[in-house]
């Protein structure tokens, strides 16, 4: 559902913010195994806050790379096709079938 690090703006940081994002998702892995995950980001994943770069700002001082391709490689992103992987390391987000019929 997204927004899982701590609201104490004046206190975040890249590192801290992904530590936290790791930390959940790991965590979610470990108790609910086998559970197909769909993560979400919220306004408070990105730093600064309610940031939400694309891969228009690949390589720039806003960039998401450090949040999206990080987050992208953990087990949660397993239940992606290639393609919506690829589009959520590069932007945040992606689209995916969970279920036919649904």
């Amino acid at each position: 559902r997204g927004d899982s690090p701590a609201h104490d703006v004046w206190l975040q940081t890249t590192e801290k913010n992904l530590e936290h994002q790791v930390f959940v998702l790991e965590t979610i892995d470990q108790y609910l195994p086998g559970i197909p995950v769909y993560l979400t980001l919220g306004n408070h994943e990105g730093f600064p806050v309610n940031s939400f770069p694309t891969s228009t700002e690949m390589d720039t001082i806003v960039s998401g790379d450090w949040l999206y391709g990080a987050v992208g490689d953990l087990a949660w992103a397993d239940n992606l096709e290639e393609e919506a992987k690829i589009m959520f390391k590069e932007n945040g987000f992606y689209s995916t079938l969970v279920r036919p019929g649904l």
